[in-house]
């Protein structure tokens, strides 16, 4: 997941010398680690999205894959700007 994060990273970059905007929505499939994700192996976050964070500072990132079952559970969690929101189940966002 490292080199499809830096060859994403390096590609938004790239655009970005074009003028093209940054992306505002992250959406995929697992969290970033340490936010919102679990402690158990299959649940683990991926560190290179954090790092995907602290270089594009996206305002959203969505990710499912964590099932949040209670209430208790924390879906929203943030790193800086970004809030980092798991859509586990469905979510409905005005944007």
């Amino acid at each position: 997941m490292r080199r499809r994060a830096r060859a994403l990273s390096n590609r938004i970059r790239y655009r970005g010398l074009f003028g093209k905007p940054k992306p505002r929505i992250f959406v995929t499939h697992s969290p970033p680690f340490g936010l919102g994700d679990a402690e158990d192996h299959a649940h683990i976050g991926f560190e290179s999205f954090v790092g995907m964070i602290d270089r594009h500072r996206p305002e959203l990132w969505l990710h499912g894959h964590v099932h949040l079952y209670g209430s208790k559970q924390q879906r929203i969690t943030s790193r800086g700007d970004t809030k980092v929101l798991n859509v586990f189940g469905h979510r409905i966002l005005e944007i």
